[in-house]
């Protein structure tokens, strides 16, 4: 194909991105006027302020793309804006200070983009440093186990400390783990699709080929669990499943992927307690509704019982009731006033109510459950 015929392709995708990007800056105003609103017929006094930092950060990132990766996919950018703006407002019907906190990192997120586009000009470059993206992801996920350094939260010990900096190595280990991945892959795509050995109808690839992929998520998995971190061991796994039939288009590795994880759900229930106290508040959580096993499910489902799958609306819910921001100080568990209220409730229900979980207007959901149950 010419150049005469790709420089037009170049510029209808990079239009087609600047009007997506400006849909999701219409769609982040829209849900923070709406969200002002609920408080009263008035605008917010910062607005001018929001939607001119909103369109100068979505223009800059928009520039450096146009300029330095023309060919880049044009729905990536809005995607980010928007999940990135509704992230905003979320965190702004909870707590206005974060809000001002994060409106800073998203400023340093576009910061580091640029900076990025600016470095790498060449996304081939990177294949060269596949397996370095491999060991620093292995290096971030070790942090949290490093004394005086890690902190656990929760039962989970993922958080890592600097100073007053608190973080989790785990992030952008995720996205080091993804470049590991796409290097490896594109590396071996043809050996990982092709195979080399037959077993019946199957074929597999040389472990030589497919082993570094194998081991280095098989010790990722294990770090993360090590650490407690369920969520991110299942979030590795769907990656490392996705990318490798993506890159191969095979069936069996899907297959083969699932029979792993049921493998590994059915061990991680008989050997981790965490994970069986986890399922055991799933399948019947008010024998726990004092406890972390059961005392957040309890609080979802009134949340649905309330506002129904999906909810009432931008500010109308009631998320002082539980237990909302995630911070390393914080826990998930109910305080031992509302668990003193809860168990108090037959005798003191009135001033139960005015000392919620989270509110002095709101009784806690453990509380309500309690006083349900006997009535009924």
């Amino acid at each position: 194909m010419s150049r005469l015929a790709i420089a037009p392709a170049r510029r209808r995708r990079r239009n087609s991105e600047l009007g997506l990007g400006f849909l999701a800056i219409v769609v982040t105003i829209s849900a923070y006027i709406t969200l002002s609103l609920v408080n009263g017929p008035k605008l917010p006094a910062d607005l001018g302020v929001l939607l001119g930092g909103i369109v100068a950060l979505y223009v800059i990132a928009h520039v450096a793309v146009r300029r330095l990766a023309p060919r880049a996919d044009g729905t990536l950018l809005p995607l980010a804006a928007v999940l990135n703006g509704l992230g905003f407002v979320t965190i702004a019907r909870l707590d206005r200070n974060m809000a001002r906190v994060q409106s800073l990192w998203s400023a340093v997120g576009v910061a580091a983009f640029v900076l990025t586009l600016l470095v790498i000009r060449n996304i081939r470059i990177l294949e060269r440093y596949t397996y370095t993206f491999a060991l620093l992801a292995l290096g971030l996920l070790l942090v949290p186990l490093v004394p005086h350094l890690g902190l656990t939260v929760n039962g989970a010990r993922i958080w890592a400390h600097l100073g007053p900096l608190h973080f989790q190595p785990g992030e952008p280990a995720k996205v080091l783990w993804v470049a590991f991945f796409a290097g490896y892959l594109t590396q071996k795509r043809e050996l990982l699709s092709a195979g080399t050995r037959s077993i019946g109808r199957l074929r597999l690839p040389a472990a030589r080929h497919l082993g570094p992929l194998v081991v280095t998520w098989g010790v990722s998995i294990l770090v993360v669990v090590f650490e407690q971190d369920l969520g991110a061991s299942i979030l590795f796994f769907a990656v490392f499943a996705a990318m490798l039939y993506m890159a191969t288009e095979r069936s069996a590795y899907l297959l083969g992927s699932l029979a792993l994880f049921c493998a590994g759900a059915f061990a991680a229930d008989h050997l981790l307690a965490r994970v069986r106290d986890r399922v055991q508040g799933w399948l019947n959580p008010w024998p726990h509704r004092l406890d972390a096993k059961g005392y957040q499910i309890i609080q979802s489902w009134y949340a649905f019982a309330a506002g129904g799958v999906f909810g009432k609306g931008l500010g109308l819910g009631i998320p002082e009731t539980g237990s909302h921001t995630h911070r390393p100080t914080s826990s998930s568990r109910p305080s031992a006033k509302s668990s003193a209220c809860s168990a108090r409730s037959r005798s003191s229900s009135a001033s139960c109510s005015s000392s919620g979980a989270g509110s002095g207007s709101q009784s806690s959901p453990v509380a309500h459950s309690r006083r349900s149950a006997r009535l009924a």
